[in-house]
């Protein structure tokens, strides 16, 4: 059962839009005041307060915003943040701190009234002014008159990005919304944001309009709504607030959507699914809706997908989920690019109040590549240990984390090795080695979980990380075939595990390793769309921590604050290079050489390879003349080099070396084995 989530509606077009009619305005209203105050047009919109002196009476008096510090604590000290606030930024960016980059302003609706904003710029604090974090202000609007309305919203301009982030306001994010009827006496619940949710270390949000309804909301003449930033890192930019009841107001829900893996293998690419919640935020019920999904080539900007499912119609303040669209989109079987979006139709879109939520395009196009099958987005390490309070006496534990991979046709690939990033080795004071392994899984009982008569070991790998390591490593497993060390052939329709395995030799000892830490909920909507489509795919985790000879591991994906499964993928990717023909004419520039020496040959044949610029992976295989494939060899960020092939066992005749590249690239040399 998926968890729901407050309501909050993120957009991904770049797009400032007015709320328009039908919808009931109450904030700004006519007077120049509260129009510049909306846009934060200069300093005086927004006055510094702190929270043990004048707050009360600024809050009843002051009509612009009210910046309040908070003291934080850090370790053991009480960190004074009288300068951690909410302040007005004259051009719309948060340039002052390390990682404003090359963004551009945050969008302004009314620029004839000032570029400004309002920014809690968490880097700007840390970064010059020494204010260790976490850091949290408040950003207290003035006291508006909404009587007689509900469910009232607030639209605004938002800019992001991204660190870490605090869970003392129940948010995953580092950004609230909470709202006062009495003035500010007393608040009602917090509305995290959790479209500023999901990011990775150093990315950054969209520089997006935003709408969140506050479900429940009653309207009184002292309404007043906050921003809550709370967290590490790095700023929150806001502009062009209102706050008024929107009559319809239909969106695509970006917390539960479905996205394809960010990058596939061309000779195995897998039928993409889709599905998304449809989400109706206004006043009233939405009839015909519709929900379409268009695929788009990102060369030819053509559109080479669409598929639409009929919701008929969607009451007002609620939720269609898990609706699947039935079909599928197989990408072509050259190496593409492609955009996908999700859009919403309904009787009433020409009055929708906030139409650009109407659309969702993905952040991250779906590419079909030469030969990595990627599972992972993001940069993120996290540091994981066994469970040592389960253990007993000495039975022996493992720690495995690792992806499922499926190739529908995987005759037409071998596999050459496992990557895995390993990081944060501050506590390694001793040499450790690392295992990679590959097992086929066959779900014989359906039930999700890999149990030990369903999963068999085809090949491994070791690497091993040195003493003291003075920076984060990037470990490749060469796989070795368990069964006769031939190339390691995979086959079609199979499910693959990608393991990656530590055995700790205390308990306790901790490894840290690199994980996806964003789209965390999108991972369990992609899972779960190919559940409904009856074709079952997993986003990714195999994670285990008990006795390996005789537990079954579990397909539940790492979640941390308790949050949906998917918040973090490990990254373990599994490299795939496709069977080129033998007869696939050469197409590998001339200035890329590759001698072959001797020949005839008796046991080892020898490569002189000279090329112009180095190439992240190479793979020589050899051939006999009837295209069977019996040796490969990867070689990785190759350029000149000499390569050693034993073709000892192979009886007289002739033979063919091919050359391949990660784009596809060939070249084919014959020889002669003669003993």
């Amino acid at each position: 059962m998926k968890k729901l989530f407050p309501r909050c509606i993120a957009l991904a077009a770049l797009v400032i839009v007015s709320i328009s009619a039908p919808a009931q305005i109450i904030w700004p209203t006519a007077d120049t005041v509260s129009i510049r105050a909306s846009q934060f047009a200069d300093a005086t919109t927004i006055r510094a307060v702190r929270r043990d002196t004048a707050l009360s009476a600024s809050l009843a008096t002051f009509k612009g915003w009210i910046a309040v510090s908070f003291n934080q604590t850090s370790g053991t000290a009480t960190v004074p943040s009288e300068k951690a606030l909410w302040q007005w930024t004259a051009d719309g960016t948060g340039k002052t701190g390390a990682y404003w980059g090359t963004r551009s302003p945050i969008n302004s609706a009314d620029v004839s009234r000032g570029a400004g904003a309002a920014i809690f710029n968490s880097d700007y604090l840390d970064g010059t002014l020494s204010i260790t974090s976490p850091h949290k202000g408040e950003l207290w609007s003035p006291i508006m008159d909404a009587t007689g309305l509900k469910d009232l919203s607030v639209t605004f301009s938002s800019d992001y990005r991204h660190y870490l982030s605090s869970d003392s306001i129940a948010c995953h994010a580092s950004t609230a919304i909470a709202w006062s009827e009495d003035g500010g006496v007393t608040l009602k619940p917090y509305y995290c944001l959790f479209e500023n949710d999901g990011y990775g270390t150093n990315e950054n949000g969209p520089n997006q309009p935003i709408a969140i309804k506050l479900l429940g909301s009653k309207g009184t003449n002292k309404f007043r709504i906050k921003f809550i930033w709370d967290g590490d890192y790095y700023f929150w930019i806001v502009d062009d607030v209102k706050v008024g009841a929107l009559k319809y107001n239909m969106r695509v829900s970006p917390e539960w959507v479905a996205l394809p893996q960010t990058a596939v293998q061309r000779s195995n690419v897998d039928t993409v699914r889709f599905l998304a919640d449809v989400v109706n935020n206004g006043n009233v019920a939405a009839t015909n809706v519709k929900l379409t999904v268009d695929v788009f080539d990102n060369t030819s900007k053509a559109k080479v997908y669409s598929a639409t499912r009929n919701y008929g119609t969607i009451a007002a303040d609620s939720i269609a989920e898990n609706g699947l669209i039935a079909g599928g989109f197989v990408a072509n079987a050259l190496p593409a690019s492609y955009d996908v979006r999700y859009s919403i139709t309904h009787d009433s879109s020409a009055k929708d109040a906030f139409p650009t939520d109407d659309t969702l395009r993905y952040n991250a196009v779906y590419n079909v590549t030469d030969s990595l099958m990627q599972r992972d987005r993001g940069t993120f390490v996290n540091g994981y240990a066994p469970d040592a309070s389960t253990w007993t006496g000495t039975q022996k534990r493992a720690w495995k984390v690792g992806c499922y991979y499926y190739f529908p046709r995987g005759t037409n690939s071998t596999a050459s090795r496992i990557s895995a990033y390993l990081g944060d080795f501050s506590l390694i004071t001793a040499a450790r080695s690392y295992t990679a392994t590959l097992y086929e899984w066959n779900d014989l009982n359906k039930n999700d979980s890999v149990e030990v008569n369903e999963r068999t070991l085809i090949a491994g790998g070791t690497a091993t990380v040195a003493a003291n390591p003075t920076a984060d490593v990037l470990l490749d497993f060469k796989l070795e075939n368990a069964i006769n060390n031939q190339p390691l052939k995979l086959k079609d329709k199979q499910a693959y595990l990608a393991m990656l395995e530590i055995d700790p030799t205390v308990s306790g000892t901790s490894w840290y390793a690199g994980f996806n830490d964003q789209r965390r909920y999108t991972y369990g909507a992609e899972e779960l769309a190919t559940y409904k489509a009856g074709q079952p795919r997993y986003t990714g985790v195999i994670n285990y921590n008990a006795n390996d000879l005789t537990e079954k591991w579990s397909t539940y994906v790492f979640d941390r604050y308790g949050a949906l499964p998917g918040e973090y993928i490990p990254k373990v990717r599994l490299w795939a290079w496709p069977v080129v023909r033998v007869d696939t004419k050469d197409n590998l520039d001339d200035n890329y050489k590759v001698a072959i020496y001797p020949n005839p040959v008796q046991e080892t044949l020898q490569l002189d390879v000279d090329f112009p610029t180095t190439q992240e992976a190479v793979m020589f295989r050899v051939f006999d003349v009837k295209g069977e494939l019996l040796r490969e060899k990867e070689v990785v960020n190759i350029q000149k080099e000499k390569v050693n092939i034993n073709v000892a066992d192979l009886p007289n005749g002739t033979y063919i070396l091919q050359a391949l590249t990660l784009g596809n690239k060939v070249r084919a040399m014959r020889f002669v084995v003669a003993k």
